[in-house]
């Protein structure tokens, strides 16, 4: 007879989504399950180095409910960290050089522009000033400096989170393949070795292969593949924060002699693989905010990920609206790390109480 272990929640996916949910949740008393056909991380949430930073997009806009998101972002951070003593993080900040006079413009308007927590979240430094300051970046019109940016080591975070959660309840399947079913008082999950899980509510937070599920078939989400190389040299760099420009160039202290170019933008992809047209477009992008340090890397290794995201770049969370008791997180994109622990109150919030969902995230946008 197989093994039958039931559970408050079962979440689906050990990416950051995921991992978030059950961090929430089990800080509402919930007994946990957490299943992955992979590792914990091996989606987009595993990259080499990511970037925590609240002045988004091509115009160093505030990110949604900035002072809210980052509280909560750097508190598990902090806290995930001071347990395991792996350093997978740093408040380093984000320097965001303007390389054209119009981006420069965007840029001057941005600490005025927005209604940003105080002054110290984001300052602009002219041309004079940020040349000065920041001698390494060679063409440009000035730039932002995003004191309370951060840089993130995706993969270390990802397993040391889920050793966290482990050591505080939370059960894990990984690397197993599994089947969902309905079952009289709830859903089932089959495990490949004939365990079985049950739960009267299931959080769907797989990534991308949402976009094949049949449950979720009318949310119109996007995959957007994207791609990191990594740089290492022979010596330290002359950097100290990380670079929000024509993607990310990621740098921590921790790594002084290595540096992460990556960038989201492959609408229309083949493979999930790293490939060489990915490491050019990389090398042209390092190139253009820092000349001729990608010829003097000694060694090269490539990534790549797929991230999810909709028309209105927000977060789908919520109660399925014809499957009771099953759940979505999803459509994080490229701002998954900021966004993902406070999305993830609110929606513990939802499973645990019943709570609604705020508009601009409820899944209930996209019901006709």
């Amino acid at each position: 007879m197989s093994e039958t272990e039931t559970f408050d929640v079962l979440i689906l996916g050990a990416g950051i989504a995921g991992l978030s949910a059950a961090d929430a949740l089990i800080q509402n008393n919930t007994r946990c399950a957490v299943i992955d056909v992979n590792e914990p991380g091996s989606g987009t949430s595993g990259a080499p180095l990511m970037l925590l930073n609240p002045a988004t997009g091509r115009r160093a806009k505030m990110a949604w409910r900035v002072e809210e998101c980052m509280k909560a972002s750097m508190e598990i951070l902090g806290r995930v960290q001071k347990e395991t003593r792996k350093p997978f993080f740093e408040a380093n900040g984000v320097i965001r050089p303007a390389l054209t006079p119009e981006l420069a413009e965007d840029f001057q308007r941005s600490p005025q522009k927005y209604d940003w927590p105080d002054s110290d979240w984001v300052q602009w430094l002219d041309k004079e000033t940020f040349n000065q300051k920041y001698p390494v970046f060679k063409n440009h019109s000035g730039g932002l400096v995003v004191k309370n940016g951060a840089t993130v080591n995706g993969a270390v975070y990802m397993q040391s989170l889920s050793n966290y959660l482990v050591d505080r309840g939370v059960k894990t399947f990984y690397n197993c393949s599994y089947t969902l079913e309905r079952t009289q008082s709830g859903w089932g999950i089959i495990l490949a070795d004939g365990k079985i899980l049950t739960s009267k509510k299931v959080l769907f937070a797989t990534g991308h292969a949402i976009d094949q599920s049949s449950y979720w078939s009318f949310l119109p989400v996007h995959c957007v593949k994207g791609q990191t190389a990594t740089f290492h040299f022979k010596k330290s760099l002359p950097l100290e924060s990380s670079v929000s420009s024509l993607g990310y160039i990621a740098y921590m202290p921790e790594y002084p002699d290595k540096l992460v170019a990556g960038s989201t933008y492959e609408h229309h992809y083949e493979n999930l693989e790293p490939d060489e047209q990915g490491l050019n477009y990389l090398k042209k992008k390092m190139e253009n905010v820092l000349p001729g340090l990608a010829e003097e890397a000694e060694s090269t290794e490539q990534w790549a990920g797929v991230r999810v995201t909709t028309s209105d770049r927000h977060p789908v969370l919520g109660e399925h609206p014809e499957q009771e008791g099953l759940y979505v997180f999803t459509a994080l994109g490229s701002k998954g790390l900021i966004t993902a622990r406070y999305a993830a109150e609110i929606l513990a919030d939802h499973i645990v109480s019943g709570k609604d969902v705020d508009d601009e995230l409820s899944v209930k946008r996209f019901i006709k």
